[in-house]
């Protein structure tokens, strides 16, 4: 299966500094967070739920919203 491309801002890059990047992925300040994303977006995901500053600030990648603790709860308070 083909690797999940994260759309314009797409950059590939070869190897960062702890080890391999996920293929064709590049969208996060923190290089080290994109196999965060592609696991999310690959195991179709609903959300990510974190305190990290860097996946944060990418607010929404493809159909996966990224939240803090807070948010998660809030919505899903709301859901009920």
């Amino acid at each position: 299966m083909a690797p999940p491309r994260f759309g314009p801002q797409h950059r590939s890059h070869g190897r960062h500094r702890r080890g391999r990047r996920p293929p064709n992925a590049y969208v996060c300040r923190d290089p080290d967070d994109d196999w965060v994303l592609a696991t999310a977006i690959t195991g179709e995901a609903e959300a990510i739920v974190t305190c990290d500053g860097d996946l944060l600030a990418l607010g929404v990648v493809q159909a996966v919203t990224i939240l803090t603790p807070r948010q998660f709860i809030e919505r899903s308070a709301r859901a009920r």
